[in-house]
């Protein structure tokens, strides 16, 4: 659905989303009421009965309507943004498996469907928002340079791994989690040159992806004709350091 603004229906430069148009209307009425008379008329591009027609060279001017816009797609993105961290503190409060499988879905969802310039924005929130507890970790480092016994060494392990970290298991529960975590994690890798305080919250996402995906877990199985077909197709599919054409190769 298009909502179309502005003198000429047609020109695509009055052409916005519907969300974002409804989003800016407060906005619009309130720069128009406080607007004096003459560019109002401008700005819609029409006079009223009583007032002379402007002359041929006047012309709307966009600025005010760009700059509108502008400003409440920023708005946009930080109530997704806002959203999607209010998802992180229900999906790390939830106790019931299903549920956060559910919650894990949603999150998904919300990150694919942020900007850029708002995953950034979640990504300074996993580094500031869900980082070790900095006075409980010196209170567990204190206790264990007095004492160390077991006790004090799993509450200095506990304290110190960032609530970032089970957030990522948890994402992981929803379908298609695992890809998600590693989209994330290709966003921040391209991130990381220009914003590298990101370095500690990237290094969460390797560990833990090195921790699913160890090589012993990999499994060596010859491939032959008594192979399943399914899988012979995806090799001939995928395969690019030897290609296959067809079954005969």
């Amino acid at each position: 659905m298009q909502v179309r603004i502005g003198v000429s229906p047609s020109d695509p430069f009055y052409q916005f989303p519907a969300d974002v148009a409804a989003g800016a209307v407060t906005v619009a009425a309130h720069a128009i009421w406080r607007m004096p008379r003459n560019r109002m008329i401008m700005w819609v591009g029409r006079a009223r009965p009583s007032e002379s027609q402007p002359t041929p060279t006047s012309r709307p001017q966009p600025m005010i309507l760009t700059n509108l816009f502008q400003r409440s797609g920023k708005a946009h993105s930080a109530a997704a943004v806002k959203e999607l961290q209010q998802l992180c503190y229900r999906l790390l409060s939830e106790a019931g498996t299903a549920n956060s499988a559910a919650i894990a879905e949603q999150l998904v969802r919300a990150y694919s469907a942020l900007p850029p310039e708002a995953r950034l924005a979640f990504f300074n929130f996993l580094d500031s928002a869900l980082a070790p507890d900095r006075e409980r970790v010196l209170r567990a480092a204190k206790a264990y340079s007095e004492k160390q016994d077991a006790q004090t060494v799993l509450e200095l392990q506990r304290v110190v791994e960032p609530p970032r970290q089970e957030l990522l298991r948890r994402i992981n529960r929803a379908p298609g989690g695992t890809a998600a975590i590693i989209a994330m994690r290709r966003d921040l890798l391209q991130a990381l040159s220009q914003l590298p305080h990101l370095r500690a919250v990237d290094s969460d996402f390797r560990h833990l992806l090195g921790s699913w995906f160890n090589p012993g877990f990999l499994i060596l199985q010859q491939v032959d004709w008594s192979s399943p077909a399914a899988l012979l197709e995806k090799i001939i599919q995928h395969e690019a350091v030897h290609a296959v054409k067809d079954w005969n190769d």
